[in-house]
């Protein structure tokens, strides 16, 4: 497909299917510079792209059979509210300035989980409330910015969910989930700023950064903050009133001091929770 610093569309809407063995979707030259836009389902056997400044929109849900990667520069939005993208063989979009993600986005298939179907973005950006589910495999993410919610689907399982960056930090997001079933830690590598955490039962959060809430968090499952694995500076988590840290069980805790967001401390002392241990809510303290 040859468009240049122009713009293709393909559909009108979701309910255009666009069903295709492969799809190229660039010329591989320096014109390279416009816009595919994707607005029909997916039905594709092979999605090419190539290492051109170009941009491409998913925006009508459907699938994609072969490990997708998105070696263009430009941006790539994948999503749609009411449509489940899926990668059967895995994505990788860590090569575009920003990757815009919203609604319910798959890797991999459930009759096959773990079959190494990573997920891998680089900058995201959520333009909606995003569910990430990759049947077992990895998921790799940069930094995350926008305000809306971000879940973390339960058929992650045993993958492992890794963020290397900071999230919120130049547009807070909503409130992150981690659904009880996925059994390895998930990794909070930078900051975190938004709404809220929550952790299902069983589940591992471990925070190498600060985090900094509007609301409050409920961590049901095993909190790590500054641990071992990761160590860096004192997390700090925030909260303004009527915020509410409760939780199940956290180890390794070092130092944990809790604020109010106009800088006054509720609780600043030396924490060692044993296993087990409930939280009580800390704010008002």
């Amino acid at each position: 497909m040859r468009y240049g610093s122009g713009t293709v569309t393909l559909g009108d809407a979701a309910g255009d299917t666009i069903t295709l063995g492969t799809l190229i979707t660039a010329a591989n030259d320096a014109r390279s510079t416009g816009s595919l836009i994707i607005n029909g389902a997916l039905a594709l056997s092979t999605l090419t792209t190539y290492a051109r400044p170009y941009s491409i929109y998913i925006n009508g849900g459907g699938s994609i059979a072969n490990a997708v990667t998105f070696n263009n520069t430009g941006s790539v939005a994948i999503g749609n509210l009411s449509a489940t993208t899926t990668f059967t063989s895995g994505v990788n979009a860590s090569s575009p300035a920003t990757t815009q993600l919203k609604g319910t986005i798959v890797s991999g298939t459930s009759i096959n989980p773990g079959a190494g179907t990573p997920i891998t973005f680089g900058a995201a950006e959520l333009v909606g409330a995003t569910v990430l589910d990759s049947n077992g495999s990895n998921v790799s993410i940069g930094s995350i910015d926008g305000p809306y919610n971000l879940t973390f689907a339960s058929g992650i399982g045993s993958g492992v969910v890794d963020i290397t960056s900071n999230v919120g930090a130049n547009s807070p997001v909503g409130t992150i989930t981690v659904q009880a079933g996925i059994t390895q830690p998930v990794l909070f590598r930078g900051s975190v700023t938004g709404v809220g955490l929550v952790g299902g039962l069983g589940t591992t959060l471990s925070f190498d950064g600060n985090v900094d809430l509007t609301g409050g968090a409920n961590l049901l499952g095993l909190t790590q903050l500054n641990n071992t694995l990761y160590a860096s500076q004192n997390t700090t988590f925030s909260f303004p009133l009527p915020g509410c840290l409760t939780g199940h069980r956290t180890s390794l805790c070092r130092v944990w001091v809790v604020k109010y967001l106009l800088g006054r401390w509720v609780e600043q002392h030396q924490l060692e929770r044993e296993q087990g241990q409930r939280l009580a809510c800390l704010v008002g303290m």
